[in-house]
């Protein structure tokens, strides 16, 4: 489908409440390229300067800083206000979209934008979303917030199509684009989407599930992920008792609809409509088999997987002696291994008969093993495999602290290394992705 992601105060509402609520500021065009343009370069922000304009010089600030303010226009993407600051943080980014933002007082905000590429953000934003793979004609937007590293934005599309979108603003930041629905199963989250009402998505989801020509009144849906090629693949149940995935374009068109029973590899399939049956003629079988493989199972029923190798069997396990049930993989001949719920996707296999929530406490005690012991897992998904077989998954802490990402070589059971969220974006060219990673550096 993922960063550190904090969603912090607006500078424009910092700045203002530290110049006090009758700050203005005069407007001139002096040096402004000369002067700004090195400083989005010591912040590392990504932006071709074609435009500039002093907002302020030599602003004296709350917490006595001296500090000069500089609005520029960007190439291809939004435009930003710079500071300049006489001391720690020296310089400070933030775009355009939150330096407009009205005080809180409802008032206009003296940092607002003005030079004319910036007035309106839509051209530039549908131009970031064509850079992130997306084919969008941005007709509305709105600033969620920022840190260091991101601006965080929420952006609706001719068509009924919705995104938010993350722009680099700083070291560690990166260019990404999710679609709202996958925001639409995190309760409370600052990160859903509003330009679109949920109403409105179910709706161009329902015309989705019946561009296939198999009938489909949509009862219930989840957001499986979006791959490489930006295609999204969403899950629906129907009313009559059918489940399909619906996978979509870059542009947001419907491709394909495929149905449960053949969506196996896709995250694991379908969860929502299950097309397994259930079995227990083999239980002493691969209750053998998954201790064999290290995992102490007795089984109380499984389900196969359609694979398109003859000679392997994988297999979905449900324990009587434990809660957490995982996915066997056995060949015909040598040792299988048992993989458990979240690791399991990461492969390409979801488990329904027990919670992911149930792997938990095994995650702690492989954090713990690692020496990162202040982490209690509250939340885990699959962030991605390599092409050598080594498998990622990252957590979230219930304390509220960064969590990590731990990574699984191929064929073993623990994790031989455990990186932050900016190390897993060094490293895989990847994010994390759960809703408090996104909110903390």
């Amino acid at each position: 489908m993922m960063r550190p992601l904090g969603i912090g105060l607006a500078i424009a509402t910092l700045f203002a409440s530290l110049l006090g609520a009758s700050a203005t500021f005069a407007a001139d065009k002096d040096d402004a390229m000369a002067a700004a343009a090195p400083l989005l370069q010591q912040k590392q922000v990504p932006c071709t300067v074609i435009d500039a304009r002093t907002i302020k010089k030599n602003a004296d600030l709350a917490d006595g800083a001296k500090a000069s303010f500089y609005e520029v226009a960007c190439q291809d993407t939004l435009g930003f206000v710079v500071i300049k600051r006489s001391k720690e943080p020296m310089v400070q980014a933030e775009d355009c979209l939150l330096a407009s933002k009205p005080t809180a007082d409802g008032k206009p905000n003296a940092l607002a934008c003005k030079l004319p590429e910036n007035v309106d953000p839509k051209p530039a934003l549908s131009k970031v979303l064509t850079k992130a793979g997306h084919d969008c004609t941005v007709d509305n937007v709105r600033g969620i917030g920022m840190n260091d590293a991101q601006s965080i934005s929420e952006t609706s599309c001719q068509g009924g199509a919705g995104y938010i979108l993350m722009l680099p603003i700083g070291p560690g930041g990166e260019l990404v684009a999710n679609p709202c629905m996958g925001y639409d199963e995190l309760a409370n989250s600052p990160l859903k989407c509003t330009l679109t009402t949920q109403q409105q998505r179910e709706a161009r989801l329902q015309a989705l599930a019946s561009a296939g020509g198999k009938p489909c009144t949509v009862k219930a849906h989840h957001f499986i992920g979006t791959t490489p090629d930006k295609s999204e693949y969403i899950e629906v149940a129907c009313d009559n008792g059918k489940g399909y995935v619906i996978e979509t374009d870059a542009g947001d068109k419907f491709k394909e609809q495929i149905d449960c029973a053949m969506a196996a590899g896709i995250a694991g399939g379908c969860t929502l409509t299950d097309t397994r049956a259930a079995q227990t003629e083999q239980n002493g079988t691969y209750s053998k088999l998954a201790k064999k493989a290290g995992f102490n199972c007795d089984v109380a029923k499984y389900a196969a997987f359609a694979v398109t190798d003859p000679k392997l069997d994988v297999v979905e396990l449900q324990c009587s002696n434990r809660p957490d049930g995982g996915i066997g993989i056995f060949p015909a001949t040598g040792q299988g291994r048992v993989l458990d719920c979240v690791r399991s996707q990461a492969e390409g296999f979801k488990c329904t008969f027990s919670k992911e929530s149930d792997v938990y406490p095994q995650l702690f005690a492989q954090l713990k093993a690692k020496g990162k012991t202040s982490c209690q897992v509250n939340g885990a998904r699959a962030a991605g495999r390599t092409q050598a077989g080594d498998d990622f998954v990252e957590v979230s802490c219930s304390d509220g602290n960064p969590g990590w990402v731990m990574e699984y070589p191929a064929n073993a059971d623990a994790p031989s290394a455990v990186l932050s969220c900016p190390q897993f974006a060094a490293q895989a060219s990847s994010s994390c992705e759960l809703p408090t990673n996104q909110t903390k550096k």
